[in-house]
């Protein structure tokens, strides 16, 4: 088990970007092959797959990938948590790391295909900022979306 920063610099939140960013790819290539297999058994993307008869439902060898793939994308998921990354998700590829910004709790934010961080998160207000206004007060900053 790694050890995980509490807060990180954005120094060190970037340098964890570059960390996760090729697990991050193996985790959508796996989720596309995954919803190849389920599509092809005619499963849907909101069906409990936990009462799907996957003997009925697929040759051993579909069974034995699909199974292997949810494995590979949870220990890749479990490896980027045990570093500090929280996902936020994955479907919209966000990610984010604990800091403190303005002597309050927050997290820098990072979306799949952004070179470095460019937001962070305030989790008291909901609000997320542009990275190049973490020195302004932050009464006068203008959130990006909420």
């Amino acid at each position: 088990m790694h050890a995980t920063i509490s807060h990180f610099s954005l120094h060190e939140a970037n340098q964890a970007v570059n960390n996760i960013r090729q697990r991050v790819a193996r985790i959508y290539q796996m989720n596309s092959l995954l919803k190849i297999q389920l599509r092809s058994m005619h499963i849907k993307k909101h069906d409990d797959i936990s009462f799907v008869d996957l003997h009925k439902e697929m040759t051993i060898d579909s069974a034995s990938s699909i199974k292997i793939l949810l494995r590979c994308v949870e220990d890749n998921l479990s490896t980027i948590k045990q570093s500090g990354c929280k996902l936020v998700s994955l479907e919209n590829g966000v990610f984010q790391w604990p800091t403190i910004i303005n002597n309050c709790p927050a997290f820098y934010r990072w979306q799949v295909g952004q070179e470095s961080i460019m937001e962070w998160y305030d989790p008291q207000n909901k609000k997320t900022f542009s990275i190049n206004e973490i020195n302004e007060p932050s009464a006068e900053l203008e959130p990006l979306w909420q």
